[in-house]
Parts: C-alpha cells; sequence; structure tokens
C-alpha cells in the first residue's frame, strides 16, 4: 500500500491513517467535554489548582484535535505533520500532568470526608470544620471522576502520537512532503528528470577521421622478422 495520500489533489502533504484513527480525535474531544464539565462542577463546590489546570487543558484539546480534524476534512492547505506531531507531544504531557494533579487533590479531599464521616458516627469527636467537609463530598466525588476521565484521555492521546509517527515516518520515507506547496523531500534517484544529466552540457564528441599516413615503399620489401631491426 502506497503511503501517499493520493485520492484527491491537494491532499499528497497527508499521511495515510488507518481506519478510525479521526474517530479517536472526536473521542479526545468528547472526553475532554466530560471533564471540563466535572471539573466546572467540583470546582463550583472547592475552587482548586487541579480543577483550573484541567479545564485549560480540555479546552487545549478542542485546539489541537478540532486542528487535526478540520486541516484533514476541510482545510487540508493548513495542515502540517510537523504541527500535528509537536501538539500531540504537548497534550501527552499536559494530560499526564493535570490528571494527576486533581487525582492527588481528590484523594486527599475524599479522605478528609470519610474521616468526618467515622469520627461523627462513633462520636469521639464532633469538629466544625470536619462537619463542614461533608458539603464538599460531591465535588470531591466530580474532581475524581474529573481525574478518571483526563487519565482516558492521556491515554488517547498516547495511542494518537504513536500512530501519526508511525504513519508520518512512512510517509517521509515514501517522498511525501510536509505541507501543501512544499517540495517532495526525495532522493536524488527517485528524480531523474529533475536533475541535469551530463549530456545537456557536454554533447557527446563525434569521432574525428584519423589522418592516414604515407606507406614507406620499402616496408613490403623487409621481411617480417627484420623489422624494426630484429634478427631472425
Amino acid at each position: 500500500m502506497s503511503h501517499l495520500n493520493n485520492s484527491a489533489p491537494g491532499r499528497e502533504h497527508i499521511p495515510v491513517y488507518p481506519k478510525g484513527f479521526m474517530a479517536l480525535r472526536i473521542v479526545q474531544l468528547v472526553f475532554a467535554i466530560i471533564v471540563m464539565g466535572l471539573a466546572a462542577y467540583s470546582a463550583s463546590w472547592l475552587p482548586t489548582s487541579g480543577n483550573i489546570y484541567i479545564i485549560v487543558v480540555a479546552l487545549f484539546t478542542f485546539v489541537t484535535s478540532g486542528y487535526h480534524l478540520a486541516s484533514n476534512f476541510k482545510a487540508p492547505n493548513l495542515y502540517n505533520y510537523w504541527a500535528v506531531l509537536g501538539l500531540d507531544c504537548f497534550m501527552v504531557l499536559m494530560w499526564l500532568t493535570s490528571f494527576a494533579l486533581l487525582a492527588t487533590e481528590a484523594r486527599l479531599l475524599i479522605a478528609v470526608t470519610n474521616y468526618s464521616y467515622y469520627t461523627s458516627a462513633d462520636g469521639y469527636f464532633y469538629d466544625d470544620y470536619y462537619s463542614g467537609t461533608a458539603s464538599i463530598a460531591p465535588g470531591a466525588a466530580c474532581m475524581g471522576a474529573a481525574a478518571g476521565f483526563g487519565a482516558f484521555n492521556f491515554l488517547f492521546h498516547i495511542i494518537s502520537l504513536v500512530i501519526h509517527s508511525i504513519r508520518l515516518h512512512r510517509h517521509r520515507t515514501a517522498g511525501g512532503q510536509a505541507s501543501a506547496g512544499a517540495s517532495h523531500g526525495l532522493p536524488i534517484s527517485h528524480h531523474p528528470a529533475a536533475y541535469p544529466q551530463p549530456s545537456q552540457y557536454f554533447p557527446p564528441q563525434q569521432p574525428q577521421p584519423q589522418a592516414a599516413f604515407p606507406q614507406s615503399p620499402f616496408q613490403n620489401e623487409m621481411p617480417n622478422n627484420q623489422v624494426y631491426g630484429k634478427q631472425g
């Protein structure tokens, strides 16, 4: 199978992706919407740095995955495989740090609420601070759910990065270009007509007639064994 996208003019610079790859981009957007909704709800209970951070990462996903979808289907002139590679690497790092931070905050809040329920139910002590933590239990649960969906989106971006890297390598090996209108990166042997041949600058030499030298009248009279003074 050719790794150059020749399905339509102007799409030669887009690598050939496997079926379902663009559906993975849509799944990334759907999970980003879910994460943003859960994080926004938990931030209404308790705005933490993890909530705000993962909301920003979800918004970045709309830009990165949306760019790949739009440039692949609607505006192929905007596509550049180096841009897609860089954005995937960036989003892998962003999702990793955001869901890890939010999961840490959610674990601490859930531990505090569970401890408040335990101490108040057993009658050891009842403190206003711990009793107030029960009101943030729904927010803590939403934070944990947002961290879980964020972990899935991190995994989805890892998959898209690996697939894109493999197809990018095959596309470049086949001589594909990076963006619309760029020159192909093929070796010289792949473009014999694009390079001048030596015959274009140095036309073949025509054979020159050789001058006939007069033959000595005494050459035929000399025996073969005495030519050049050799003695038999």
